[in-house]
Order: structure tokens, then C-alpha cells, then sequence
């Protein structure tokens, strides 16, 4: 019975030592300060990435004239082009196509990004008075798209 009797006691101490709930107490941080850091920069801008591909036209040069009916040499410098092939176009004064054809950059290593000249012989229109723009440029194996390009506006001449 003294056995139960202390039981109850321990039991009954373990309550009273509980008690009630204490309501918890709200603590408040400190303000602190809002510290700008922020340095304002100037806006982003495309950065320019190197291009390994390369075609120019060498020759003629821009504006010169040249004899309607008659061919005329094109003459560039193409780099890293695929095959070693340079496209051309001879466009009219409303950007439609004349003429297409292709030249071969002449150079041992132009099928595999190699470098060299270039030439074509592309016959003029004969329309004495109005302007051709050739288009040399060079497309991408992956999806076809111009990847370089350059271009000469012309002057047909009687």
C-alpha cells in the first residue's frame, strides 16, 4: 500500500510540476537598417563573338562600272567556309535574283577550314544605266543559314 501511496505522490509531483501552460512570450528583434549595396551599372549589351567564317570580294570594288552583256571577274578571299564553297548572287536593283552560282576557295586545306582566294566569272546583265549588287556568302552545314556574306553594288555601262 506504501508503494501505491508513493506512486500516487511521484505521480501527482510530475503534474504540479507541469502546471499550466505558460503563455509563450514574444520577442522583438532589433530594427536594423536597410543598407543599400546595389551599384548601378551601365545596361547590358550584346558582347560581339569572333567569327571563324570569312568571305570577301576583292574585285571589283564597290561602285565600279562595268560593261553590260559582257562577263566580269569576281575576284575574294573566303576562310573556314564549309567545303571551301562560296554561293554568289547577282541581284537586280530590286533584290531579285539575276543569276547563281558558286566558286571554290583555292586552297589544299578549304574543305576543312582552310584559307584562300576565290574567283568567278558572272555575266552582266545587259541593261545599260541600272545597278547589280553581287552577294558572295557562305551557309551553315547545321541549318542552312548565312553564316558570312559580303557584298559589291555595280554600275552596268553601255
Amino acid at each position: 500500500m506504501i508503494k501505491r501511496l508513493v506512486f500516487l505522490l511521484a505521480g501527482m509531483l510530475l503534474l504540479a510540476a507541469c502546471g499550466s501552460p505558460v503563455e509563450p512570450v514574444e520577442t522583438l528583434a532589433a530594427p536594423t537598417a536597410i543598407v543599400e549595396t546595389a551599384v548601378p551599372t551601365a545596361a547590358p549589351t550584346d558582347t560581339p563573338i569572333e567569327s571563324p567564317w570569312l568571305i570577301t570580294i576583292d574585285s571589283p570594288e564597290e561602285g565600279a562600272q562595268v560593261p553590260a552583256g559582257q562577263p566580269v571577274q569576281i575576284e575574294g578571299w573566303g576562310a573556314a567556309l564549309f567545303e571551301g564553297t562560296v554561293s554568289i548572287e547577282v541581284l537586280a536593283e530590286d533584290g531579285s535574283v539575276i543569276t547563281q552560282t558558286f566558286a571554290l576557295v583555292d586552297s589544299p586545306e578549304a574543305g576543312t577550314g582552310g584559307e584562300g582566294p576565290w574567283t568567278v566569272s558572272i555575266d552582266v546583265p545587259d541593261q545599260p544605266g541600272s545597278t547589280i549588287t553581287v552577294r558572295a556568302y557562305a551557309t551553315s552545314p547545321r541549318d542552312g543559314s548565312v553564316v558570312t556574306e559580303d557584298t559589291v553594288t555595280l554600275t552596268v555601262t553601255e
